[in-house]
Order: C-alpha cells, then structure tokens, then sequence
C-alpha cells in the first residue's frame, strides 16, 4: 500500500478497530501522508494514522468478546489553549459491569488547564466484554492540544 489507492479487507465482520499502525515505512521512517480506515463510500472514517506517525492516536478501546477489562490507571494532558479542560473517562457499562452497549456512562473526571495528570483509581474498573472504553475531551480553547491514556488488563 503507498496511501495513493483504495485496499479494500477481505473482512466484513469487523466490529471496532483498537490498534491500526503500520509495519513498514519508506526513507522517512513514518507516515509521509494520512492513511485511514473507511467506509468504501469514504465516509465515515473509522481509524486514522496522521501523516508524520506509525500508528492510530485515538484512546478508543472495545473489550474483546469472552474478555472482562479492569482499567486501573487513567490520565491526560492539555497545553495551549489557556482554558480548562475537562477530560471524561467513560464506558458502555453500569457501575456493577453490566453492559449498556452504545449508552455511555462517565466513569472519572479529570479537569486540567495547560498541565497533565495521571489517576491511578484505587479500584478497578470493570469492563465487560465488548463494552467500549473511551476518553473524551471538552474544552472551550479551540486551540487546546491535548493527549489522554488509560492502563488495564484482560481476564478470561
């Protein structure tokens, strides 16, 4: 794939994209232009790696089939935009880990202006399995740059 031409997948059963980066580069040793996942009809675009990257920086993660995830640890950071940001850790799940699939619930709230944090959650988080797991980010700033994470593990 050189990003010129449509590459259709042989899939068709796909339910979310969770990691999308690359396995081989060109002299420059990262994406020289943007490369996305999309609908055939080009809309909507469910993955994107940006020019100048490796890999998808989205913080959108759904729970395999047959899998239970504990988030332990969330966080984020903001700079540029001199207003707060407020940053949303959210799941499709009830506090107990029952599903609500595409109903979101928030799960912590972080509020930052121009710094960065990390929460480590005293209790895990329970995710069932193709639960989504997402951090949202609101802000007024337009201009805000802003980056967030979140840690955890599978069980069986």
């Amino acid at each position: 794939m050189n990003g010129q031409a449509v590459v259709p997948t042989i899939a068709t059963d796909i339910l979310r994209i969770n990691e999308f980066h690359v396995v081989s580069v060109g002299t420059g040793g990262v994406a020289a232009g943007t490369i996305d996942i999309r609908h055939l009809d080009n809309s909507p675009i469910y993955s994107r790696i940006g020019a100048g990257n490796n890999n998808a920086l989205t913080c959108v993660w759904t729970v395999p089939a047959s899998k239970t995830a504990y988030i332990v640890s969330w966080g984020g950071g903001a700079g540029g935009g001199n207003k707060d940001v407020r940053f949303l850790l959210r799941a499709t799940c009830m506090t107990n880990g029952t599903l609500t699939a595409g109903v979101f619930h928030e799960k912590d709230i972080l509020l930052l202006e121009d710094g960065s944090d990390q929460v480590l959650l005293s209790m895990p988080i329970k995710v069932p399995a193709e639960g989504d797991i997402i951090v949202s980010v609101v802000s007024a700033a337009q201009t805000a740059r802003c980056s967030a994470h979140f840690s955890g593990w599978y069980e069986t």
